[in-house]
């Protein structure tokens, strides 16, 4: 492959200019020309999907989203869709054990997959927010996906979405986004496909808060979608997000797709989209996520009612706050008491160590500072986890617990250095006895 910036470390340059720059812009070609030739003979995969399979795939998590896909995913059932489901999220700042346990249980059903524990074998150049989507998709164990966006409600079950002619023919559905987002015949230019700047006024704008994808089919494409947005240090720079990284691959390798006739409608804060028989099919609120309070009710939503009835279902199941247990069971408020009971050493590997103590209503005594403030604690099956927060009340760590004299774990931003809690020598811990136990 050719060895230019863009297949190397992500560049952060604030000068918008710089992206376009003539060298900068003909080095990405170079290497959208070299890759171009390796995705048509990469040989289709046949250890990342089952074959036959469908399902659904989605991602979101955190408090943000995770009202939305709640609803999303509980809807779906409700309406009688049981194709599989795959949540995919991007590591603890986004889903918590208690998160998972309510995607996991019936009628839902989800597998809940954390992708950074995929990208460990399958490394991606950048996998952030909007890479998940076309990263999820690829690696997914489903050879046909239907990806929905965690903000989006389908109003009936999508499942014969995958029996249209058209799509079993092409392999690929993408829906249509509002015409002042087409892409200009500059952005086709830089995109090394001039010839499609001399038809620019024909294309439609994708928005990718639904998309339908035969892998079997379209494997290159997406693939090559998939390195368009491992790249969006600069793609992000001339183009909105992932939705115009499946039209460029697509486009790229001139790879026909289907597109609804009906373009999106709009109703107050949602997308309408339309299937091919034009049909409402999806609503997309975009700019009306679930919040604990204070949705605005829009009645000509369909399904609308149904959707406040589930809110106030996750209102009784949720804390509405991140790795957060209200509810310990018994063997959590041990641990709680076995952290109190000692004096421990904290060790920022590389960085520092001191001593630190734990008292049993969730707040660091000895050895508090702004990233190390309160916690709580978790058991997940044989695991036992310790979440940490900074005074701001934000997640800093999420610490596992090797033994009940040993922890560890790494701080999730900042300088996210590894981090070891270390049982204190016993003769420290008589010398320096102090009761914390609330």
């Amino acid at each position: 492959m050719h060895n230019n910036i863009w297949n190397g470390p992500p560049l952060n340059c604030g000068d918008t200019s710089f992206y376009r720059h003539p060298f900068i812009v003909s080095e990405f070609q170079k290497a959208m020309r070299e890759y171009r030739k390796e995705v048509l003979s990469l040989e289709r995969p046949s250890d990342l999907w089952e074959p036959g399979t469908r399902g659904i795939v989605t991602a979101g998590g955190g408090e943000k989203y995770f009202p939305s896909l709640y609803i999303h995913l509980k809807l779906l059932r409700m309406l009688g869709c049981q194709l599989p489901i795959e949540v995919w999220y991007l590591g603890p700042m986004e889903m918590d054990p208690i998160m998972e346990s309510l995607l996991r249980e019936p009628p839902i059903s989800a597998t809940v997959i954390d992708a950074r524990e995929i990208e460990k074998k399958h490394p991606c150049r950048i996998l952030n927010g909007w890479e998940l989507k076309p990263y999820s998709t690829y690696y997914s164990s489903f050879e046909e996906v239907l990806f929905i966006d965690a903000d989006n409600l389908a109003v009936r079950s999508p499942c014969y979405l995958f029996e249209y002619p058209e799509y079993r023919s092409k392999g690929a559905i993408f829906w249509p986004d509002y015409a002042h987002f087409q892409l200009k015949p500059d952005v086709w230019e830089i995109f090394d496909m001039p010839y499609m700047a001399n038809v620019y006024h024909q294309e439609r704008a994708f928005e990718s808060g639904q998309y339908l994808i035969n892998k079997h089919l379209c494997y290159r494409e997406l693939r090559f979608a998939l390195w368009l947005v491992e790249r969006s240090d600069f793609v992000f720079k001339h183009v909105y997000g992932d939705k115009e990284c499946f039209h460029l691959a697509w486009r790229y390798l001139g790879t026909e797709y289907v597109i609804p006739r009906r373009n999106p409608g709009w109703l107050v804060h949602t997308i309408i989209q339309y299937d091919l028989n034009d049909q409402v099919i999806f609503q997309h609120r975009c700019r009306g996520k679930w919040v604990r309070e204070n949705n605005r009710r829009v009645d000509s939503l369909k399904h609308e009612s149904e959707c406040f009835v589930l809110l106030e279902e996750l209102k009784r199941k949720w804390s509405w706050k991140l790795w957060h247990n209200p509810h310990k069971g018994e063997k959590e408020k041990g641990i709680m008491q076995e952290l109190a009971s000692k004096t421990w050493t904290y060790e920022r590997v590389g960085y520092d160590k001191r001593p630190m103590r734990f008292c049993n209503l969730g707040m660091v005594t000895l050895g508090r500072a702004g990233r190390e403030h309160t916690y709580d604690v978790f058991v997940k099956g044989d695991k036992v986890l310790v979440p940490v927060f900074g005074e701001d009340g934000k997640l800093t760590m999420v610490l596992q617990r090797e033994s009940e004299n040993r922890y560890v774990g790494q701080w999730l931003e900042y300088e996210r250095m590894p981090i070891v809690l270390q049982a204190a020598d016993e003769n420290w811990n008589r010398m320096h006895r102090v009761d914390y136990h609330g």
